[in-house]
């Protein structure tokens, strides 16, 4: 529901959020803030979290259908060289690039 968050800033980072609709706002420091609302859109990983811990909240814009799946099972598919975890990874790529290009080069931004 509008006005929910689904993640805390400063909380243990324990979810990767996959948009099939709806709105979510992922708003990090500095003022940086991504909009997610494509079908596939996705919160997690460096963009949201470093050492298990939250580095942005996130806060759902419109209502919508978002599947929740659990950090570590996300870690461990992208952690082997398999088809779909190249899959994942060029897709986190890609997205970055369009949405978040401040995200991008952690060295540059923080962002891990």
């Amino acid at each position: 529901m509008p006005g929910e968050i689904l993640a805390q800033a400063g909380h243990c980072a324990q979810f990767f959020f996959l948009i099939e609709e709806g709105t979510l706002l992922v708003t990090m420091k500095e003022g940086r803030a991504v909009v997610l609302n494509r079908p596939g859109d996705f919160a997690g990983l460096s963009m949201v979290s470093l050492n298990r811990t939250n580095t942005a909240t996130i806060t759902v814009l419109e209502k919508g259908v978002v599947w929740v799946v659990p950090c570590l099972n996300i870690l461990d598919l992208i952690s082997h060289e398999t088809p779909a975890a190249a899959t994942i990874m060029d897709g986190w790529q890609q997205f970055f690039a369009e949405k978040a290009p401040f995200c991008s080069n952690p060295a540059e931004t923080g962002v891990v």
